[in-house]
């Protein structure tokens, strides 16, 4: 019998517990390891959502490799989730976690949240795994638990006194859909949540097509002001506008 094929998936850095991370201090400007080794929240989806997708794809993958590919996604996702949790339940994630003490970053911001949503939805989407769905499941109600009454989230999301931002409300819309569509989320308890999301996000869309609200390109930084002062004014930006189309689809799945 031949031996089995051993899959090993690349990352350029990692943490001793194996969570990756990247070359990073805080503001987004590079530096060398001695400046810190900063976990994005971003690095959940953006490095993880491929090898989701690959372990699904309908071409021709060896089911061993398939199997990698979920546990490699699974384990990447509840890594970075864990560094970036507080030890409460049902409290949003922050932005950044530093190597050197451990810390996380000040804030919560609401596009890393998102990230973070998305990036269990893909996992789930891939194949079961219960602690990535319990992780979903505590994360939805932290986000619940800071919405507005306009239905959007804040920038910071635990912060009201910050703008509401569209691109980490159109990602938590999508998780919130997706969640309840594919039977993982309960519908009477997390729907309401998500009408008045979906009703917040479209306030932000205005009568020619045009997104508002999305925050500019952001790297981790040390303080709320600097994530109160963010410039809205990236209409254009994928990430932005991808989640606004996404959500969107995903909210024509279910019956609100």
């Amino acid at each position: 019998m031949a031996a089995a094929t051993r899959y090993v998936l690349p990352w350029p850095t990692l943490w001793e517990d194996g969570a990756a991370s990247r070359n990073r201090y805080t503001k987004g400007v590079n530096c060398s390891d001695n400046c810190g080794r900063w976990i994005w929240a971003d690095d959940a989806f953006m490095g993880a959502t491929l090898a989701a997708r690959l372990a699904r794809t309908p071409l021709d993958v060896p089911d061993d490799l398939r199997a990698t590919l979920l546990a490699f996604a699974a384990d990447q996702v509840l890594r970075i989730d864990g560094h970036l949790s507080a030890a409460a339940p049902a409290a949003p994630r922050k932005h950044g976690a530093d190597a050197r003490d451990g810390a996380r970053s000040c804030c919560a911001w609401s596009r890393a949240n998102g990230w973070l949503l998305m990036a269990k939805v893909e996992v789930l989407l891939a194949g079961p795994s219960p602690r990535v769905l319990a992780s979903l499941l505590d994360h939805l109600a932290a986000m619940v638990a800071t919405q507005s009454s306009d239905g959007r989230w804040h920038q910071i999301v635990d912060n009201a006194t910050t703008f509401l931002e569209t691109s980490g409300s159109a990602m938590a819309v999508y998780a919130l859909a997706t969640a309840i569509d594919r039977g993982w989320a309960d519908a009477a308890t997390f729907a309401p949540a998500l009408r008045s999301a979906w009703a917040g996000l479209q306030r932000a869309i205005d009568a020619s097509g045009v997104v508002t609200g999305i925050c500019k390109g952001f790297g981790v930084h040390d303080d709320p002001e600097s994530y109160a002062a963010a410039a809205t004014s990236f209409e254009r930006s994928g990430p932005g506008l991808g989640a606004v189309l996404r959500a969107a689809l995903a909210v024509r799945a279910v019956d609100l």
